[in-house]
């Protein structure tokens, strides 16, 4: 049986769903009218000629204004640029160049990272713009990013305090270090003067919940790849919630894909656990 603090914490996952699917790709992404475009007549040197802003991928159309794939035009940032037809060397359209307006952005998130980092969006029975792994730099994706991973640290609180429920205080206080066993002893005990403690778990950090769910193994894995994964976790959240520099780069932006695919990946096994806790009980 699930105690009333889980039920509580299903609920406002449940919410953070609804939020983290209400924050569609069509929030950032670059509408078609904005677009920078070229054409399969035109040559690499006269699109670097014109490409002052130094756009990475430019969608390449054809004499009616459809739209017939992507050009690379990056790939001559850094040298010179030859009298090659773009008609010649660009992507053409497929479906792992398209994607629904109305899919979230955790979703093109994970299709950046096993698809392709540049996609069309699609809007109705037309393309409705652009979009890449340069506008995670955007707060829409900010917010995304965040409700994803205090998903993640709710579902680790939740199994933790599963695990170890029935004692007092609980057992897993043990695999922190002195210094955090102290910080939360002291919160709860302030806390309980005050008549506002909820659960020791509540007043643990997210790496606090991150170095139990390792000692204690939860999840199976590498034990230092899932160290890895988690200390990129907490990079990628503090500079969510301090900075802006986790996408201003093609590879940080890379990695931030990986990433936000690890913590989809970790909190499905921990889903999955839980799903088989509760059909045992």
């Amino acid at each position: 049986m699930e105690s009333p603090w889980t039920n509580s914490n299903d609920i406002s996952s449940d919410s953070l769903e609804w939020i983290q699917r209400s924050l569609t790709v069509d929030l950032i992404m670059t509408p078609r009218k904005e677009l920078m475009t070229c054409r399969c007549e035109e040559t690499a040197f006269e699109i670097k000629s014109r490409n002052k802003e130094n756009f990475s991928i430019l969608p390449v159309m054809d004499d009616t204004d459809q739209i017939l794939g992507l050009y690379k035009a990056e790939q001559w940032f850094h040298t010179e640029a030859p009298q090659e037809h773009i008609g010649d060397s660009f992507e053409r359209i497929t479906e792992t160049l398209v994607i629904g307006a109305d899919a979230s952005i955790i979703d093109f998130v994970r299709a950046a990272n096993e698809k392709h980092p540049t996609q069309f969006v699609i809007s109705g029975d037309h393309v409705a713009g652009l979009v890449s792994i340069f506008d995670l730099q955007k707060l829409p994706v900010r917010a995304a990013f965040f409700t994803l991973i205090t998903r993640l640290e709710m579902v680790m609180a939740q199994r933790i305090d599963e695990n170890y429920k029935g004692s007092d205080p609980p057992g897993w206080l043990n695999l922190l270090n002195k210094g955090r066993q102290k910080k939360i002893r002291d919160a709860v005990k302030k806390a309980k003067k005050k008549d506002g403690f909820v659960s020791y778990i509540a007043f643990s950090e997210l790496s606090d919940k991150m170095n139990i769910v390792v000692k204690d193994r939860f999840i199976g894995g590498n034990k230092e790849s899932l160290k890895k994964d988690f200390g990129a976790i907490c990079e990628l959240r503090n500079a969510i919630a301090h900075a802006n520099d986790y996408a201003t780069s093609r590879e940080a932006a890379e990695n931030t894909c990986k990433t936000i695919n690890s913590i989809l990946e970790i909190k499905q096994e921990l889903t999955s656990l839980k799903d088989s806790v509760d059909a045992q009980c």
